[in-house]
């Protein structure tokens, strides 16, 4: 139905058409920002909430005819002991209005605070004073504004629009009564002319159960789209269970059945695409290394793809080592830029026709020069460091069906979503941590002496500490934050005299600078490094037990928790220190309480949302299906029963099509 049918002008037509709206019928569902209750006589509430009395008006007079400040005097119930001061500012139309209700019986709303001149508590410029109490003692909608248009005017434009359309129902009377909704007319209209709170909370409700549905009826659809089986499939298990054998350490319990779940998968042509989810430095690598040796015992190619050269060339000399006496060949190809052409060449050619098993490197793996013979299985580590695009074109390089596997500590809100709501991606966590190793222990703090003299007993026993800031240079217009260059003066001061070295690495030095710094912490040269983000993967000292993160509020939890997975890689105890002056930030608060990626990872789902997740490439930023199943659980178990007594009833499609087809979902 066209706009033009309701009681508005051409301007009003064209903001609300600006705004989206361009028919009463998604005019309609327009709904309100929030609720004004002036429904009870509430007596006076705190200044932060809507107060509703009755009473008389008295005394009304211009204090100030400059500034056109009105002011009365309010008698509650109608007591001359309990009055408030009344003040109306710059609105002087006002006042002929009080004059008409002036010693009536009148009901007034708003929000009371301190008035000085009276020294007691009042209104000014309350939201509603009026004489017509019966009809002005309800709940109100507020509207988000739109030009040309006030409040009252688009509440009866809307009511009109209720009026003129008959909403068809996605849903059958008998499915409605099954699962105890509102019918859709009934629960807009109580959205926009509710009669109380109960009403908008009951309407809203089966609004929220439409959303959910949709998302979970249009994510079944998607998922029984996506590929199940895979052409890749295994039968030899020899090298795989004979490097697994002569592991100098035993897998843990995790690592083992994420294994074996894999490997049955693999076993009975079942496509894999799946999250290694576990805490930093909990075996995750390990895992896919194996699964790499698997796919190359049964004729077929894996490809590693890291987010910097530093954790590939790590990567590749620990796959090396693994399987060093099988005969498997490995290559590294990170930077095909420093390459000799003829090494590049090389690389190239065998890697296409089949003679390279494994092959390490960077996103230059995607590259368009790339060509794979027989890529069964695709492993990306810290997959919360590339783009949706990137991930899924190393995944394209293969055919049809072929395995993929994401590894993170904190992965990233979309994948995470894909995970707990999507069922297109398997989850395998890994809980435990390898023998010997202790959970890291977390403090926040501003201390600064108190961390030096930590630090200073740390290196003492023969240890290492990193510490780690947002900033390499100082900034003057960026207050509070320090800079890597003052806080080397700053440790450097400290630690220099007891005989600990101190150096500082970040993005802006050479590679090779880079490489030699990393190097010499490695061979504890260096005790003390002072870095910015840049050491947050790829860098493996066991011999680091400390590091304190530095304007730690500046970093993003999935930051926070990999920069503290570069301790606790030995057997000693580690500890992160969290520096910061706000130390009632919410994050922090999240990240010190807690080791656990996983739970960091749903919280960081919470706080930044999911992304574009059924469609688009978007890595998180609202969406407002998977914002509504966080805050909803209950409601999404009663949405997720429904969706399957439409499966097995066969109209799921049916239904699909029907709220795809209306303005709610177009």
């Amino acid at each position: 139905m066209e706009l033009e049918y309701l009681d508005l002008n051409i301007k009003q037509i064209a903001s609300l058409k600006n705004k989206g709206l361009e028919n009463v019928e998604k005019l309609i569902r327009f709904l309100p920002l929030h609720y004004n209750d002036y429904s009870q006589i509430t007596g006076v509430l705190p200044p932060d909430q809507i107060s509703v009395l009755v009473g008389i008006l008295k005394n009304i007079r211009y204090i100030n005819n400059k500034n056109q400040i009105i002011q009365a005097d309010f008698f509650n119930n109608g007591n001359e002991n309990d009055v408030y001061p009344l003040v109306w500012i710059n609105v002087p139309y006002v006042y002929e209005h009080l004059m008409v209700i002036s010693r009536k019986q009148i009901v007034v709303a708003g929000k009371m605070q301190f008035n000085r001149y009276y020294g007691k508590t009042g209104f000014v410029n309350p939201v509603l004073c009026t004489d017509a109490i019966d009809s002005a003692m309800k709940v109100t909608p507020v509207y988000s504004k739109i030009a040309n248009i006030s409040q009252s005017k688009m509440w009866s434009v809307i009511h009109e629009g209720l009026s003129y359309l008959d909403l068809r129902d996605f849903y059958d009377d008998v499915f409605v009564r099954k699962f105890g909704l509102m019918p859709l007319q009934e629960a807009l209209f109580a959205q926009h002319c509710p009669e109380n709170m109960h009403q908008i909370s009951q309407s809203m409700e089966r609004l929220m159960f439409d959303d959910m549905l949709y998302f979970t009826l249009l994510d079944r659809q998607l998922t029984a789209d996506t590929i199940s089986e895979s052409p890749f499939k295994v039968i030899k298990t020899d090298m795989f269970s004979a490097i697994i054998n002569d592991l100098p350490y035993n897998l843990t319990e995790d690592q083992n059945q994420i294994l074996m779940n894999i490997l049955e998968r693999m076993r009975t042509g079942k496509r894999v695409n799946g999250l290694i989810q576990g805490d930093v430095s909990c075996g995750k690598s390990i895992v896919c290394f194996l699964l790499a040796v698997l796919m190359a015992d049964n004729g077929y190619q894996t490809a590693i793809m890291t987010p910097n050269k530093v954790l590939a060339q790590q990567h590749y000399t620990e796959l090396c080592k693994l399987v060093g006496e099988y005969g498997l060949s490995i290559e590294f190809y990170a930077d095909s830029s420093k390459m000799k052409a003829s090494q590049r060449k090389d690389i190239l050619k065998r890697l296409s026709n089949g003679e390279i098993d494994i092959i390490v490197g960077t996103t230059s793996l995607i590259g368009d020069s790339i060509k794979y013979q027989h890529l069964a299985l695709t492993i990306v580590d810290e997959e919360h460091k590339f783009g949706v695009v990137q991930r899924e074109a190393l995944a394209q390089k293969g055919k049809k069906g072929i395995h993929t596997l994401l590894m993170s500590a904190t992965p990233i809100p979309r994948t995470m979503a894909k995970t707990i709501y999507n069922k297109s991606m398997e989850l395998y966590s890994i809980h435990s941590m390898p023998n010997g190793r202790k959970r890291v222990l977390n403090t926040v703090t501003n201390n600064f002496p108190a961390t030096f003299r930590f630090m200073k007993k740390e290196l003492q026993k023969g240890h290492q500490a990193y510490v780690v800031c947002p900033m390499i240079e100082k900034n003057k217009k960026v207050k509070g934050v320090l800079s890597a260059e003052e806080l080397f003066q700053y440790y450097n001061n400290f630690l220099e005299p007891f005989g600990f070295k101190t150096a500082v690495l970040h993005g802006k030095m050479k590679k090779s600078e880079i490489e030699e710094a990393v190097e010499d912490f490695k061979n504890n040269k260096i005790q003390l490094l002072i870095a910015t983000s840049v050491i947050e993967v790829g860098v493996n000292v066991p011999n680091a037990t400390l590091i304190v993160i530095h304007n730690s509020e500046r970093f993003g939890l999935a930051a926070l928790h990999q920069l503290r997975g570069r301790v606790g890689r030995g057997s000693d105890q580690a500890y992160c220190a969290f520096f910061s002056n706000n130390l009632e930030n919410e994050r922090l608060k999240i990240i010190s309480t807690t080791n656990d990626g996983f739970e960091i990872a749903q919280k960081d789902l919470e706080m930044r949302e999911p992304g574009d997740l059924l469609r688009g490439i978007r890595q998180s930023g609202k969406n407002k299906y998977i914002e509504l199943i966080l805050t909803n659980q209950t409601g999404y178990k009663k949405v997720t029963a429904a969706a399957d007594w439409l499966e097995e009833h066969d109209l799921a499609t049916e239904y699909l099509k029907r709220m795809e087809s209306s303005e709610s979902f177009s």
